[in-house]
């Protein structure tokens, strides 16, 4: 603060990579432009500003990978966090999984380096999951993609957490049981070690999106935010979704944010609104 006071320059606190060229999901809530996609050949000069940035940062400093587009497009995705991590960078990132398949990571090892790998679920079925994503077997490519990855994880670095972020919306209020079953599902079928580590779970405030209507497929068009009726019976389904967590995931760590946690604690409150003056 007393650095933006002075005028001084200080090097930020935290830095967003987002290395993503494509995305191959259309989802309702995201804020990207759906349009957007950017040409395989600036992959070069992208790694050596990525590089250029690590070797510059200061230790009090860390780096966030996420998108608007898919952050595992980046044909050297592998070697940017490589590199950050060979300066003592703690590198998580935030991924939809579609990529991470094993021949992908055979491909790219410096995924196995990451200190946290956070894969934005959207969905708890195939259908739930095509409404979101338009994509038609996102479903079972992602699951299977994260088992994978929990087993090579457990032999390779244990010490790399992987979690889940879902978004609530309207459309799926009553998934939140589900969303349990899906963890416990994952979970047994990684015979090696730990499963899924931790899941965040935050409300959709409602981003608008340059929606693409190409032969009418893409781009779902979703109801808006939590009515009443959506949040009493989220109060319901949270109840259901601690039971099951008890029992089968009693390490799982989540992480409910501001928005959501007096639901969950079976408190009715209604959206934060902003209201803008002119």
């Amino acid at each position: 603060i007393n650095n933006v006071l002075e005028r001084k320059y200080n090097f930020p606190i935290r830095i967003g990579i987002y290395p993503g060229l494509s995305c191959m999901f259309y989802c309702g809530f995201c804020g990207r432009n759906q349009k957007a996609r950017y040409p395989g050949n600036i992959r070069d000069g992208s790694f050596e500003m990525f590089k250029n940035i690590f070797k510059s940062m200061p230790k009090t400093s860390t780096i966030s990978i996420s998108g608007g587009l898919e952050p595992l497009t980046h044909p050297k995705i592998g070697e940017i966090i490589s590199h950050a991590k060979s300066y003592g960078i703690r590198v998580p990132i935030i991924t939809n999984a579609n990529n991470m398949t094993k021949k992908f990571l055979e491909k790219h090892p410096g995924l196995l380096e990451l200190d946290s790998c956070r894969v934005s679920l959207y969905g708890v079925d195939e259908e739930s999951t095509y409404l979101v994503t338009r994509k038609k077997g996102a479903y079972s490519l992602v699951k299977n993609n994260i088992v994978e990855f929990l087993k090579i994880r457990n032999d390779v670095n244990p010490n790399l957490k992987l979690g889940l972020n879902y978004i609530i919306i309207p459309e799926n209020v009553n998934h939140i049981s589900k969303l349990m079953d899906y963890i416990i599902e994952v979970n047994s079928k990684v015979d090696n070690g730990s499963g899924i580590d931790f899941i965040t779970i935050r409300e959709d405030f409602g981003s608008v999106t340059d929606t693409v209507k190409d032969d009418g497929e893409r781009a779902s068009e979703l109801s808006g935010f939590l009515s009443e009726d959506d949040r009493n019976k989220l109060i319901k389904s949270f109840d259901e979704f601690h039971s099951k967590k008890e029992k089968y995931c009693p390490k799982l760590k989540v992480d409910f944010g501001y928005a959501l946690d007096a639901l969950n604690e079976g408190v009715y409150v209604n959206q934060i609104k902003i209201h803008l003056i002119h």
